[in-house]
């Protein structure tokens, strides 16, 4: 087990694990993890892929906007809406090219487009993966993975002691 303690408030210090209630014991009977790539960083980089697709969309308007205009304005959207699902970041591009006077794909056309670009590395990485010539644990966080196994292990037992107790 780690040295990770609760603190007074709702987090687990030094983390931004937050918690809905104190943990006394073994009271935890749910947990919830947001798995969106924040612990895997099998699709790092994916903003390098994203970001430019969106700026090229968005070339293809009639704006007057520079390239780097424009980059500014999809950065901004994409950090605002990261840890959304990524069809809301689409959507947003769906919206902006409409703001520019330009006919809009459909949100899932580019989700596929931007797949499609980003799919390459992540293929390429798993069969890093599967033939060993890369770790995994060169592909997590060490101590988000901890973390997990921490409160993996709480759920686990406090299912096992739920089922007992039923």
């Amino acid at each position: 087990m780690s040295n990770t303690r609760l603190t007074e408030n709702t987090n687990l210090t030094g983390t931004s694990i937050e918690l809905l209630r104190p943990v006394v014991g073994h009271n935890v009977r749910h947990a919830v993890l947001d798995f969106d790539g924040t612990i895997s960083l099998i699709r790092d980089g994916w903003q390098n892929v994203m970001v430019p697709m969106m700026v090229e969309v968005l070339a293809e308007t009639p704006t007057t906007e520079n390239d780097a205009r424009l980059e500014e304005i999809v950065v901004e959207f994409v950090d605002r809406l990261t840890g959304k699902q990524t069809i809301y970041q689409m959507m947003q591009l769906a919206e902006e090219v409409e703001k520019r006077g330009g006919t809009a794909s459909n949100p899932l056309d580019y989700k596929d487009l931007y797949n499609r670009r980003l799919l390459p590395d992540v293929e390429q990485r798993i069969a890093q993966l599967t033939d060993g010539t890369l770790e995994a644990e060169s592909f997590s966080f060490p101590q988000k993975i901890a973390q997990f196994d921490i409160t993996l292990a709480m759920v686990i037992e406090a299912s096992v002691l739920m089922q007992s107790a039923g």
